[in-house]
This record gives structure tokens, sequence and C-alpha cells, in this order.
């Protein structure tokens, strides 16, 4: 696929039932963190896996902040964690210095939704 991307635009791909987030380097390179490698880089094929890939935050401005977090995050291979080093804690860390998780934030309110419904039928 052809892709307009600048370096810094944080990319997503469809990945069952959630999306997958890295961050663009350039020259084909995207930086990400899967359960198989933990944060590591790739080509942006091996990030698509065949999806459609779309520019979630074009262009985060390149700072030496930014450089720094990343070149501190490749220097030791950090691994997968659903719960504190997923995709988007990883991506989120370099771009903005704090980690974040979104998609992890709405399915644990989504979870909370529903045991508490579950909880009130329940009482009836």
């Amino acid at each position: 696929m052809e892709y307009q991307l600048s370096v810094f635009d944080v990319l997503e791909r469809p990945k069952w039932p959630v999306k997958h987030v890295g961050l663009y380097l350039g020259s084909g390179q995207v930086f990400h963190c899967t359960p198989e490698n933990g944060e590591h880089i790739s080509t942006l094929d091996g990030f698509a896996q065949g999806e459609a890939v779309t520019v979630i935050q074009r262009g985060v401005k390149a700072s030496v902040e930014i450089q720094q977090r990343l070149l501190e995050r490749l220097r030791k291979v950090r691994a997968y964690s659903y719960v504190s080093n997923n995709c988007e804690h990883a991506v989120s860390r370099i771009t903005t210095g704090k980690a974040s998780s979104p998609q992890l934030k709405n399915i644990g309110i989504g979870a909370l939704v529903l045991i508490t419904a579950y909880l009130f039928i329940r009482r009836k």
C-alpha cells in the first residue's frame, strides 16, 4: 500500500478486537510494542500485517525530548504487558512522556458498567 507519512505520525491498524498503534520513524520504519517482541522497530509492512494503516495523529512535533525518550526505550527491550505496556502505552510514553491507553480505559469502563448492570438485575 502507498502511504503519505511523516516522521512521528502516530499510526493504527485493526487488530481484532482492538486497534494496534505505532509511531512512524521515517524510511518505512515503525516503533511499536507487541506480545511477541515487546517494544521494537519493524518495517511499515511488518506493522501493517496486511491491514490498512491510518494516521491517528499527524506529525507529532519532533523534539529533543521525543528523540531522547525513543532512544531510551530502545536501549533495553521492554516486554509487552496488556495492563502496563501495551502498544498505546509505548507510543504515548515517547510522544507525551506519560503512559496512557484509551482503549484499555474504555474496556475497563465497559466491564464495570456490565458488572454493575448484572449485579443490579440479579438483586431483583
